[in-house]
């Protein structure tokens, strides 16, 4: 081989390398944007060893201004907040996915217990599947699309 051959496999090695280097930088900026934005959403309130069915959402708040004497934005005042003993920051204080309001108003469940009727599902599990959060057998009433 002559010299110049091995210049003109140098330089394709060359071209190469910077293929390879240019394909991990995107590839590592495609990493980055999902990890930043892909990532966002935290999953619903989840209860160990409960299990929703796929495609079910449990309850979700959207960003909007809270009123003065609702720190959590669940309904409550944080007056009755106090006297339930639920949580003035945390609008479902169980994490079972009913909010505190409507664990007490609809679903005549506990707000500080993830399983009210004790049957090793929660509340917010019951209830987006038609059972009774509250005892035993199905629901009366038809979940609505905010429990």
């Amino acid at each position: 081989m002559e010299p110049r051959d091995y210049i003109a496999l140098d330089a394709g090695a060359s071209k190469k390398k910077k293929m390879f280097i240019a394909l991990g930088a995107v590839l590592g900026v495609i990493i980055l944007l999902w990890f930043w934005f892909g990532r966002g959403q935290p999953e619903s309130a989840a209860v160990p060893g409960v299990e929703a069915p796929v495609g079910a959402e449990l309850e979700r708040t959207a960003a909007v201004k809270m009123p003065p004497d609702d720190q959590d934005g669940d309904g409550l005042k944080d007056e009755e907040e106090e006297q339930l003993g639920t949580s003035l920051l945390e609008f479902d204080t169980d994490a079972d996915g009913l909010t505190d309001k409507t664990e007490i108003e609809q679903w005549k469940t506990d707000p500080n217990y993830w399983d009210s009727d004790g049957d090793g599902f929660a509340d917010g599990y019951e209830v987006i599947n038609g059972f009774n959060p509250a005892g035993p057998g199905k629901l009366s009433q038809s979940p609505t699309t905010n429990p």
